[in-house]
């Protein structure tokens, strides 16, 4: 049934300026992008997205969301229904004994990112009347990229913070003008616009389906041919684009 619906909701995405498919959309959205004086750039994360989500009050944007694309009351109903049921009949089985969910959307469940993603846009249309909101902000699921006045951004927490009982931010703050984000690093240039490099966590291991394993050869193919989606799609300088070419050769050839 959440797969249905999930299908069903493909006629009514759910889109608009504050949100980005992926990294790539994100580079080309900010292409413009000039930072201006005393901003500074910051993530966003919300702390626990899918847990901290009241079931209520998704179903409730989603209705909003329903009748904002003038969807007929009659179908708006039925689909509150199905989502009703899909989020409050949750069991799960640990060390042999069942339990029901009581709070928040599951982990796992189909639907679960569909009513994140509507709660949130919820959200952000509320706060976009405040002063304190940022000029900038562009959100992937539950990470956003934003520019913050430098001398509001505890007031900016502040009031992320203050608008729902169990949704909660967090916030990191470029260091000497770059910022790790989603799979970038998202630098400053001395005349405030931005360049893009690729961004690894320290503990990655380059470590992906090797060659020897006994998956299908499009599966061991797909991590190499998204790296090289990425390489040629995110605008970088001719050196960082050299070196991150090598390092998709050298990963390469680790995992034959």
């Amino acid at each position: 049934m959440a797969a249905w619906l999930v299908d069903e909701m493909k006629k009514y995405p759910v889109t608009h300026e504050k949100s980005v498919k992926n990294s790539i959309d994100l580079v080309e959205q900010l292409k413009d992008f000039e930072a201006r004086r005393g901003e500074v750039l910051v993530s966003f994360d919300v702390t626990a997205l899918f847990p901290n989500v009241p079931v209520s009050d998704a179903l409730e944007s989603l209705r909003r969301h329903l009748e904002r694309n003038r969807v007929l009351p009659y179908q708006v109903e039925a689909y509150l229904s199905v989502a009703e049921c899909c989020m409050k009949q949750n069991f799960f089985t640990f060390r042999g004994k069942f339990y029901k969910q009581t709070f928040g959307l599951s982990m796992g469940n189909k639907l679960s990112p569909l009513l994140a993603d509507v709660f949130l846009s919820d959200f952000e249309l509320a706060l976009g009347k405040e002063k304190l909101f940022p000029r900038v902000w562009r959100r992937y699921v539950d990470d956003i990229f934003a520019a913050v006045k430098e001398r509001y951004l505890t007031q900016t927490l502040d009031l992320l913070n203050s608008r729902h009982s169990t949704i909660k931010f967090t916030v990191e703050k470029e260091i000497e003008g770059k910022l790790p984000f989603l799979d970038l690093m998202i630098t400053r240039k001395a005349d405030n616009k931005l360049k893009f490099g690729i961004y690894r966590k320290a503990t990655s291991t380059d470590r992906y389906i090797t060659s020897d394993s006994n998956h299908f050869g499009a599966q061991k193919q797909a991590a190499f041919h998204s790296m090289a989606h990425r390489l040629f799609n995110v605008p970088m300088e001719n050196e960082e684009f050299q070196a991150e070419r090598e390092k998709i050769y050298k990963a390469a050839v680790l995992n034959g």
